[in-house]
């Protein structure tokens, strides 16, 4: 197979998988998200890419089908590979969790669109809280969903994986599960690309390298990079802060009670899972601040191109939700690989 491969991206946020399937050599025929900063970022961050910014719960498969089917880059060709990490924070060990919560039901909108697209690979990324979390009749809400799947993608060799990113080259120990299948017979353990950092590898990406010298760049010099003005209590709480250490404040809304983490990062270790909130990002491994936007966005493998809109907070979440760059592009040029092989097996 000499032609380009065509891939679709779901609940694309600013675009980091986006970013990850083009330096894999996709083509991306559509992206897409209801949020209009994270729309605002992905236009500009990829804008060659067509995007969709709709409630993926009111479109119907075949419209969707039909968009893309609209789009100047198709040729009739089938669409190799679909992604997505549909919103997450339902299933996250940090906040309140609840089968029911219907964040955790949008992998079934990811379903219908899947089933209709019927690609030849797919991927869905998200966090490890799915794997424990139960619903009220005591079953595995995880189980249920990966039986869905295979159910639903009939021909699919359809199954899961935990993976840490940090074994992939991004400089943050981020565990996540990628729930990945194909319609060419291809074993899923064969799908993914192996790791390359760690015991016997290349060593650990760590904070330093990537962040060291925006210590010495000015507040909106390069986008996003602004340092956050903390109150002297919070400044003199964060100076009390050791490498590698934390301290834990109980904040209250008026849903629930959670505990806010200051931790400090270590400068020749991965960072820890970036989780953005209300306790932002963590403290900057030599000065007693949150780190901003854009260094958050280098330990996500971000480039320094890929801009954020909004607030606070939804900066904050399009960068500590996205998938880091990295990892996407090593996955999906394993994908391209195989799907090179087999073409080329049956030619």
């Amino acid at each position: 197979m000499a032609g380009p491969l065509y891939a679709v991206d779901l609940f694309s946020g600013a675009g980091g998988i986006t970013e990850g399937l083009k330096n894999a050599g996709f083509d991306v025929l559509m992206a897409t998200d209801i949020d209009r900063d994270f729309s605002t970022a992905h236009r500009e961050n990829h804008p060659d890419v067509p995007f969709l910014e709709v409630d993926i719960t009111e479109m119907t498969a075949d419209r969707f089908h039909d968009s893309i089917r609209a789009t100047p880059f198709v040729n009739g060709q089938s669409i190799n590979l679909v992604s997505g990490g549909p919103p997450c924070q339902g299933f996250s060990m940090t906040g309140r969790r609840n089968s029911s919560d219907h964040r955790n039901q949008l992998f079934r909108h990811y379903l219908k669109i899947l089933h209709r697209l019927r690609p030849e690979f797919f991927f869905m990324e998200n966090v490890t809280g799915m794997l424990s979390m139960k619903q009220p009749n005591g079953e595995k809400f995880f189980d249920n969903i990966l039986a869905m799947f295979r159910k639903v993608m009939t021909g699919y060799e359809v199954d899961f994986r935990v993976v840490n990113m940090a074994d992939y080259g991004v400089p943050q120990s981020r565990r996540r599960v990628i729930i990945l299948g194909n319609r060419l017979g291809i074993p899923v353990d064969e799908c993914f690309p192996k790791p390359d950092h760690g015991d016997g590898l290349k060593p650990f990406e760590v904070v330093w390298d990537h962040i060291a010298d925006l210590t010495k760049v000015k507040d909106d010099a390069i986008p996003n990079h602004r340092r956050m003005h903390h109150s002297k209590q919070i400044v003199e709480r964060m100076s009390k802060v050791k490498s590698g250490k934390y301290i834990k404040k109980r904040r209250s809304n008026q849903k629930q009670t959670f505990q806010c983490v200051y931790q400090r990062l270590v400068k020749d270790r991965p960072a820890p899972t970036l989780v953005p909130g209300h306790s932002a990002f963590p403290i900057h491994p030599v000065e007693h601040r949150s780190l901003t936007f854009r260094e958050a966005a280098r330990l996500q493998t971000m480039p320094d191109s890929m801009v954020f809109h909004g607030s606070q907070i939804q900066q904050g979440l399009a960068v500590g939700n996205a998938v880091p760059p990295l990892f996407a592009e090593k996955l999906a040029r394993r994908i391209g690989e195989l799907i090179r092989e087999k073409s080329s097996s049956v030619d």
